[in-house]
């Protein structure tokens, strides 16, 4: 009985915060990003280091689907631990830190009434990156040439409860993010991002 009781209180209170299917939302949201770089040839074991975002969003409903369309500063980190020929062990951490803007289509896959609902999303991003740092003790690593213009595909998942937006999302990188015809570099990141809604 106990137990049941709990429920109810619960469900009241998620009835009780329950927003308005509104057909345009923004707000601000902040995310955690995961980085892992794919390079050939490699550049060792990588590392994936947290790096953090902030920005905002906006959205539009058109019955079952939505686009939405981000913006924001990003910081992009990652770690490489190399084991060189003489048995000495070389790390190098890079940061990519800069603006970018995504743009999606979503699709609300399940809705739970007046609560929230599920989505599934596809995007594509662009960013600028305005600061570009590489420390490592390596010197062919240290003068890499990086590319300031990226861009990615994204895909993802996500779910509104209440007045919050959660997703969670890999975005895939494009292109090589050095300019080298001796090594190449994709970034890829996963990014988990929370956001409210006005």
């Amino acid at each position: 009985m106990k137990k049941l009781l709990t429920f109810l209180i619960i469900i009241s209170t998620c009835k009780g915060f329950a927003q308005k299917d509104s057909r345009v939302v923004f707000g601000p949201m902040l995310s955690l990003t995961s980085t892992s770089l794919n390079a050939k040839p490699s550049i060792g074991n990588i590392d994936p280091q947290k790096g953090m975002g902030i920005g905002i969003f906006a959205r539009l409903r058109i019955m079952m689907l939505y686009a939405e369309l981000e913006g924001g500063f990003t910081s992009l980190k990652s770690k490489s631990q190399l084991t060189l020929p003489s048995g000495l062990n070389s790390q190098t951490n890079y940061t990519l830190n800069g603006w970018d803007v995504n743009s999606y289509i979503g699709w609300r896959i399940f809705k739970m009434e007046d609560i929230g609902n599920v989505r599934i999303f596809i995007g594509y991003t662009l960013k600028d990156i305005s600061k570009i740092s590489v420390r490592s003790d390596l010197p062919n690593l240290q003068n890499l040439n990086f590319d300031s213009k990226f861009k990615g595909f994204i895909f993802g998942a996500g779910f509104d409860v209440w007045k919050l937006a959660f997703n969670f999302k890999f975005t895939r990188g494009l292109g090589d993010i050095v300019n080298s015809t001796d090594q190449s570099i994709i970034n890829n990141y996963s990014t988990i991002s929370v956001g409210y809604k006005f």
